[in-house]
C-alpha cells in the first residue's frame, strides 16, 4: 500500500519503514479496499509500491488448490504471541483435526535465526 502524504518517520528512523493496512470487519471488506487501492495504480506515483493488478480471480478463490495446507508457527523463539493468540491456534489445531477440514494444519519447525541477529 502507497505511503504518500502520510507521516511516520522522524530524523535518524529513515529505516524503519511502515506498514499500511486496513482494519475492517469481513473479508468482503478487505476485498474492496484492496481493489480500490490497486486500481489507483500507486506504483505510477511511489516507486516502492509493487505493480500488481487486482486479480478477481483470486479472491474469489478460482486459484485456490483443492487441498490448502495452512503452517502453524507458534513461536518463532525470538517473539513470543500474545496468550489469546496461542489459544486460538491451539483452538484451531484441535477443530481441524477434528472436523477433518480440508485445510488440514501443519507444524513449522523453526530455525534458529538468534545467531544472524548477533
Amino acid at each position: 500500500m502507497p505511503h504518500t502524504g502520510l507521516r511516520g518517520s522522524h530524523d535518524g528512523m529513515d529505516n524503519i519503514v511502515g506498514v499500511v493496512g486496513p482494519i475492517a470487519r469481513s473479508a468482503r471488506d478487505l476485498a474492496l479496499f484492496c481493489q480500490a487501492m490497486l486500481e489507483a495504480e500507486a506504483w505510477t506515483a511511489e516507486h516502492q509500491v509493487l505493480e500488481m493488478p487486482w486479480k478477481p480471480e483470486v479472491t474469489e478463490g478460482h486459484t485456490l488448490p483443492a487441498r490448502l495446507t495452512i503452517a502453524i508457527l507458534e513461536d518463532d523463539g525470538v517473539v513470543r504471541p500474545h496468550p489469546p493468540l496461542i489459544r486460538a491456534l491451539k483452538k484451531y489445531r484441535k477443530v481441524s483435526a477434528c472436523i477433518r477440514l480440508m485445510k488440514p494444519s501443519i507444524d513449522l519447525h523453526r530455525l534458529s535465526r538468534l545467531p544472524a541477529m548477533k
